[in-house]
């Protein structure tokens, strides 16, 4: 496996990093909501993440109906770090489609 060229977030506001390895994942500009659940712990829903990659799509029963997600790793230590809502089967969920929910125990504000 080559060298992993990793993406600094220069922001003035909050990062959002790795809790594990501290790597940049994403930014309070990215933000949309900290109203989310995952499961047993707090979640955060983001426009993008950063040094990141996804897993395959899976069709899943989540609280708020049906979804079609793939998961998220941190590129640099591969931990799971949430989901990438890919498609929602209910209208009002549509706006989830394309953004990132990103745990709360998984993450390091800066």
């Amino acid at each position: 496996m080559g060298k992993r060229y990793l993406e600094y977030i220069d922001s003035s506001k909050y990062i959002y990093k790795c809790k594990f390895c501290k790597c940049h994942l994403s930014s309070k500009d990215h933000l949309i909501s900290k109203n989310f659940t995952s499961g047993s712990c707090r979640a955060y829903l983001f426009t993008n993440a950063f040094n990141v990659y996804y897993g395959e799509s899976k069709r899943k029963e989540l609280l708020t109906g049906l979804h079609d997600i793939s998961y998220v790793y941190c590129e640099n230590c591969e931990r799971k770090m949430g989901w990438k809502y890919i498609w929602a089967a209910k209208p009002e969920e549509k706006y989830k489609e394309g953004n990132i929910i990103l745990e709360r125990n998984s993450l390091y504000k800066f």
